[in-house]
């Protein structure tokens, strides 16, 4: 420590010059190498796949979800009133559980219309989520997640499309 502060002391600054002027080479080829380190991490961040394919965590769509769009294959049919005060409700156990916009009770325009009991979903990779009846392990829908939306696709003869906004 006696030496370090000796070359730093002011009372000698012609070692100090010396010793800097030594030594300067080596950290600027070190700071170079750094920066060079620095560039690379940053060009390979920036070079990530960041676009949405295979990014999405597999409980992406937990949390409350409600229709906004609605399609018969690919014309869009506009969704009933009573379709667009419906709430999907993705738990993180891997069950869904639709509520109405009002609570508990539907508005009274919907009161025929009963809510399906839960149902059970679970991640079949790639951006890909299946639905599936806790009871009979029947494959309702399968869902995916593009632009930040919820698609439901109901497999049947006409083939449903259900669009979805986070609440």
């Amino acid at each position: 420590m006696g030496f370090f502060f000796e070359i730093c002391s002011t009372e000698n600054p012609y070692l100090l010059y010396y010793v800097t002027r030594k030594t300067s080479p080596i950290m600027r080829r070190t700071i170079q190498q750094l920066a060079i380190f620095f560039f690379l991490i940053v060009l390979l961040a920036a070079c990530s796949n960041d676009n949405g394919s295979g990014s999405i965590s597999e409980d992406a769509i937990v949390g409350e979800w409600i229709a906004v769009q609605k399609f018969e294959g690919e014309n869009e049919v506009g969704l009933s009133f009573c379709e667009s005060r419906i709430v999907l409700s993705f738990i993180v156990d891997g069950t869904q559980v639709p509520r109405w916009t009002t609570g508990t009770m539907p508005p009274p325009e919907c009161s025929d219309l009963m809510l399906a009991p839960a149902l059970s979903w679970e991640s079949t990779g790639q951006n890909q989520w299946e639905m599936r009846s806790i009871t009979e392990e029947v494959l309702l829908a399968t869902l995916r997640i593009e632009n930040n939306r919820l698609v439901e696709s109901i497999p049947n003869d006409r083939e449903f499309i259900f669009i979805y906004e986070r609440l």
